[in-house]
């Protein structure tokens, strides 16, 4: 089993990209041994940095199951308005986010 750093800069100099995987998830399987940086999700640095499409999909399709699961019973026309509504909202706030 890798040894799976949760806390600090792994073994990259301050130049080198970020570790995408510890910055959503806390935890990288390489280590002190990663060719990339270690930050924190709230590290200044993170701030700007682009997080991986496979965390943000993720993100995505709980947003989704959850305006979807408040829709049951609603008439169409309803359903339909609604459906409308959150799926703009979802897009905005991940423009804004």
């Amino acid at each position: 089993v890798k040894h799976q750093k949760e806390t600090g800069e792994g073994g990259a100099s301050a130049r080198a990209p970020l570790c995408f995987g510890f910055l959503n998830t806390g935890r990288c399987e390489h280590g002190d041994s990663c060719r990339y940086r270690h930050l924190a999700a709230d590290h200044p640095d993170a701030a700007c940095a682009h997080r991986d499409r496979a965390g943000t999909i993720r993100k995505v399709g709980e947003a989704i199951e959850t305006a979807l699961s408040s829709m049951d019973g609603l008439s169409p026309a309803e359903l339909k308005q609604r459906r409308r509504d959150r799926f703009l909202n979802i897009g905005r706030s991940l423009l804004e986010g």
